[in-house]
């Protein structure tokens, strides 16, 4: 489930097992909202992140040089928006496969219902769903698991594709890997 967008690619985590495992709430913002993709430093890469109308997306180029290579994850909305007219969090940046449970809980917070480029029948499904008797808590495990089976892994410098690194290797050889593509 990757797509090509100019010189950019992006990814869902959603798959089929997603029902069976985290709560609608959850598999909506999966399915139909967020999408990961491989951090850059260029201009279209900056804009990704919310911000001033200074088309770096409120931060600068060299702020997001720590992340270049790394997987961050966005709203597929408003991705293409000029940076100013996004709302918070349109774009994050976990630093571990552990905190891309933690990230979403921000961005679903904090972005989905004050992005104007939503569909309104997202936000109704979302909203219906929220405010439902019995929504549980997400399983933060099967982030992880899925994220693994997409082909993600941690690095000193952040979550990357495991073919950054060394293709199934241990994650401390992917370690060594990344460490030595910083010498």
């Amino acid at each position: 489930m990757c797509g090509h967008n100019g010189d950019e690619t992006s990814f869902v985590l959603h798959d089929a097992t997603d029902e069976d495992h985290i709560n609608a709430i959850h598999n909506i913002v999966r399915r139909d909202v967020w999408e990961g993709f491989v951090v850059g430093t260029t201009a279209t890469t900056a804009s990704s992140a919310r911000g001033r109308a200074d088309d770096t997306g409120g931060r600068s180029t060299s702020r997001l040089e720590r992340y270049a290579g790394t997987i961050g994850f966005r709203c597929r909305f408003c991705k293409g928006a000029p940076p100013g007219e996004r709302a918070e969090k349109s774009a994050v940046y976990p630093r571990s496969l552990e905190r891309i449970y933690l990230s979403n809980i921000r961005f679903q917070r904090d972005h989905i219902m004050q992005c104007n480029y939503i569909p309104p029948s997202i936000k109704e499904e979302y909203t219906r769903l929220k405010n439902s008797k019995g929504v549980t808590r997400g399983k933060k495990k099967y982030w992880v698991t899925s994220a693994m089976r997409r082909g993600l892994c941690n690095s000193d410098d952040g979550i990357i594709f495991a073919s950054s690194a060394v293709v199934g290797s241990s994650p401390a050889v992917v370690v060594a890997a990344t460490d030595e593509k910083r010498e």
